[in-house]
């Protein structure tokens, strides 16, 4: 079986190299030259734990073009990332782009019958089924297939996923898929296959509610701080936890949902609850909840420090901590907040994230300073 993936998203490379010290045969493509460029050269450049190490170790991995992988590789992947339109549902162009190359493929008369097509990045609800629709001609088969994750764990939990989702009509294609599992994971195989709108429904759903859960927990804890027993947050959460219908994972009080999947995962799910005329209250709350939470511990801080003479402290700004995103973390939003009323903030972090911010610091005239890993700066800490 060769393995293609067309557009490498956080995923690609963690599931290509997988794929790889598996013995599988893959070929990769993308259309950021930088990466592809630094790939060529066995460079990866990612906090994501051992991907370097294991790219180093496999020498490398095989780099083509797309219409190349196509023609070559039987069955192809695509984890190109995906924004949100303000509304709250997903921008899938580049998914459609990646599908629309089997009609170009056809056009230069590639061989593309009964080729494998598999959507790995999130989608809103309905849109694999229209591009199955559109690929019936050439009787491509088509799977939704998303994975649950952690970014700074990435490689970790793809060898141990509590679920393997697969939306198809394909048994065919679901079989290859699970084998492919069966060679990459380190545990057996729980696996859930259905309709390619009940599989996107499914990856939507457990977003929202893993935000909804972490949103309570937040809840709770703000309800701690108010009452005085702000101590004893921990242990109430996992007194409430350890009730079997609830569990401890994901309850813990922290800054919020953040990251690039639950924020948009769970808006893209109110979308379509609206969309069908089920607008859920209690789904579009969380995002607002979490706004409310983030400006709960703001002033909860300001209020140590109404002079604005002692810098405030954190450590680390990606969310979650130790990996290089920014996008929808709480604390960078959070350290924004506090430098836009005046105040100074230290942070530690390492260059990857510094780096980026190099037009922020100038923008807030030298108070926002980045502090080493490891190091202590003054100031007060705040800290969760």
């Amino acid at each position: 079986m060769k393995i293609g993936i067309i557009g490498l998203g956080n995923l690609g490379i963690p599931f290509a190299l997988l794929c790889q010290e598996a013995g599988l045969s893959v070929t990769v493509s993308d259309k950021d030259e930088d990466l592809i460029s630094n790939l060529s050269q066995n460079i990866c450049l990612t906090k994501e734990p051992n991907v370097q190490k294991m790219l180093f170790e496999q020498e490398g991995i095989l780099i083509s073009d797309p219409l190349e992988i196509i023609k070559n590789c039987d069955i192809i992947f695509t984890f190109v990332d995906t924004s949100q339109f303000l509304e709250g549902n997903i921008d899938t162009s580049e998914i459609f782009e990646v599908s629309n190359l089997f009609f170009t493929a056809s056009q230069l008369e590639i061989p593309i019958y009964e080729k494998k097509f598999v959507i790995g990045s999130t989608t809103n609800v309905g849109d694999t089924e229209q591009i199955q629709n559109k690929l019936e001609m050439f009787n491509i088969q088509v799977a939704y297939h998303p994975f649950f994750y952690e970014n700074g764990s990435i490689i970790n939990d793809l060898k141990n996923l509590d679920t393997i989702l697969i939306g198809t009509i394909h048994q065919e294609l679901s079989n290859q898929i699970i084998s492919i599992h069966q060679k990459i994971r380190t545990k057996p195989t729980n696996a859930f296959f259905m309709s390619m709108k009940s599989a996107e429904i499914v990856k939507l759903s457990i977003s929202s509610f893993i935000s909804m859960k972490k949103s309570f927990a937040n809840i709770i804890g703000d309800l701690m701080v108010k009452s005085n027993s702000e101590k004893e947050i921990d242990l109430v959460l996992n007194a409430i936890g350890n009730d079997r219908r609830i569990g401890v994972d994901g309850l813990k009080y922290d800054f919020g949902v953040g990251g690039p999947i639950l924020n948009r995962d769970n808006k893209a799910f109110a979308y379509f609850l609206k969309k069908t005329n089920d607008n859920i209250d209690l789904i579009s709350k969380v995002d607002e909840y979490n706004q409310l939470h983030l400006e709960f511990i703001k002033q909860k801080y300001v209020a140590l420090n109404l002079e604005k003479e002692i810098p405030f402290v954190l450590d680390g700004l990606s969310h979650p901590k130790n990996s290089d995103n920014l996008e929808n973390s709480p604390k960078y939003k959070l350290c924004i907040d506090l430098l836009d009323e005046g105040y100074t903030l230290n942070v530690i972090e390492d260059s990857n994230i510094s780096s980026k911010l190099n037009s922020v610091c100038e923008s807030f005239d030298g108070r926002l300073k980045f502090f080493k890993l490891g190091t202590k700066p003054e100031g007060i800490l705040i800290d969760l």
